[in-house]
């Protein structure tokens, strides 16, 4: 590798310890039923929804499970909105959310 005049031949390495700057989460913080069942997804944190639909569902999984609850749009709907509908479904505890569990 070729240097340029006043610039450093070598990059500064940086060591982060993400675990000493963010610290540890107390335990009282982790949300978790007292008789030791999952959670369900109406239950978490509506942040949470998005990540989970998205990484614990494919689309195809997604559309199958709208079109069982009666929702018909989603045999030609965008991945986008059946990815939409399954956030709002998993905030319900009706029988379409407690088939997202």
């Amino acid at each position: 590798m070729r240097s340029l005049p006043g610039l450093p031949t070598s990059r500064p390495s940086l060591k982060l310890d993400l675990a000493a700057t963010l610290g540890a989460i107390p335990v009282s913080e982790i949300a978790a039923p007292r008789d030791g069942a999952r959670l369900k997804t109406w239950q978490l944190s509506p942040s949470l929804h998005c990540s989970i639909i998205g990484t614990c569902l494919t689309a195809s999984e997604l559309r199958q499970l709208l079109v069982k609850v009666g929702d018909h749009n989603a045999k030609s709907a965008t991945d986008h909105v059946l990815h939409s509908r399954g956030v709002q479904l998993a905030g319900q505890r009706d029988g379409a959310g407690k088939l997202l569990n």
